[in-house]
């Protein structure tokens, strides 16, 4: 070999080894140099089954790393074959991560997880478009009908209202919305099982499902917890008592889509299985997803004699033990529904007195008589 031979090879030997060194180098800042355009948490979704360069290319996409970088990323990832096992999943990247970090997660299958709270007195209806519209599951419910959603959740009922607990779960991006609702229906059976093995003596339900049915009227017809025991005791009572339990919720139920906001004197004398103001006793099932206090109240009514109450106008309400104390409280609460109506008009119109009829039924109880219907309609006119 030739003297000037030997000085090519060598030249190209030390170019080679420069650009190696330089490429080396330039791997290393990528691969510990925060990303690009991180400033701010960003969420990196990586779908089961993608492969090394469909994760590149989704990172170009998202503006975190440049073109040519997918190549680094790439290699960084068949450098370390046997170490990097990329879970599929969502992450988050944080400010100041870097592509090694992000590898490291992927590795690690440190997943974001997300939030979804089931709220207290929703109905299914609501539930299901809740987890429908959900954006981070996959909705696997649209296809199917609420008879199938029984089948394929093995309910022993006739009905989906009422059977998955409120509550807010965790879960990861891609789940099934089929999973939550057989997560929550799972809780509710096991809370319902739990708080039915140590219910009050002297219930008149014979079963839990009937408990769950009393806990959804009590979840309608109150938000302050500390009534929930008072309305569970005057639903005892005058199931006890063969008397009508006569709760709007029932009735604004079993109107479905035709409810407008008000309930009116024909809507509570359409019968109807869940109307009870026209059938006796409680309706076929839940009307609402109760939550745990009301269910623990279904089982533990408190011990007075109350058969009535009213809305106080101040969101909670007046129980009664007798007609006679109730129609004071009833003509109480019509006395502050006149004194609002009166301070919420305009200035220089004439008062114009309410009139039952055409008033949203917010006066529970109202309608449990003949004699307080009769009050009623003289205070309204």
């Amino acid at each position: 070999m030739t003297k000037s031979v030997k000085r090519r090879v060598w030249f190209c030997a030390l170019v080679a080894f420069i650009a190696l060194a330089v490429f080396a180098m330039d791997l290393y800042r990528f691969a510990n140099s925060p990303f690009i355009q991180a400033e701010s948490q960003r969420d990196f979704y990586l779908k089961p089954g993608l492969g090394m360069q469909a994760l590149g290319h989704d990172l170009v996409r998202a503006g975190l790393i440049k073109s040519h970088q997918r190549h680094y990323l790439r290699l960084l990832i068949e450098l370390n074959r046997d170490t990097y096992r990329l879970k599929a999943g969502e992450y988050r990247i944080m400010p100041g991560m870097t592509p090694l970090d992000f590898l490291n997660e992927l590795v690690a299958g440190k997943v974001v997880y997300r939030r979804l709270t089931i709220i207290d007195g929703w109905t299914f209806k609501q539930l299901r478009l809740s987890l429908e519209d959900n954006p981070y599951l996959e909705n696997d419910l649209s296809n199917e009908s609420n008879n199938a959603l029984i089948k394929l959740l093995d309910l022993k009922h006739h009905s989906l209202e009422g059977m998955f607990f409120p509550d807010t779960y965790t879960y990861t991006r891609g789940s099934s919305a089929l999973s939550i609702l057989a997560w929550a229906h799972q809780e509710m059976m096991h809370r319902l099982k739990t708080l039915w093995q140590h219910r009050a003596t002297d219930l008149p339900y014979k079963t839990p499902y009937q408990a769950l049915t009393a806990a959804s009227l009590i979840e309608k017809e109150t938000a302050l917890p500390s009534e929930a025991p008072q309305i569970s005791g005057v639903i005892v009572r005058r199931l006890q008592k063969r008397m009508r339990l006569q709760f709007d919720p029932t009735v604004i139920f079993s109107l479905g889509d035709k409810y407008n906001g008000k309930l009116s004197k024909k809507d509570l004398r359409t019968a109807s299985p869940y109307n009870t103001y026209t059938t006796y006793g409680l309706p076929p099932g839940p009307i609402a997803l109760p939550g745990e206090n009301a269910l623990y109240a279904a089982m533990h009514p408190d011990d007075s004699d109350n058969l009535y109450f009213v809305a106080t106008g101040n969101g909670g309400h007046t129980f009664s033990a007798t007609l006679q104390t109730h129609n004071k409280a009833v003509k109480r609460y019509i006395a502050h529904l006149r004194r609002t109506q009166a301070s919420s008009r305009p200035k220089g119109l004439p008062y114009a007195p309410f009139k039952l009829d055409k008033f949203p039924t917010v006066i529970q109880g109202c309608y449990y008589s003949k004699a307080l219907c009769a009050i009623v309609r003289t205070l309204g006119e």
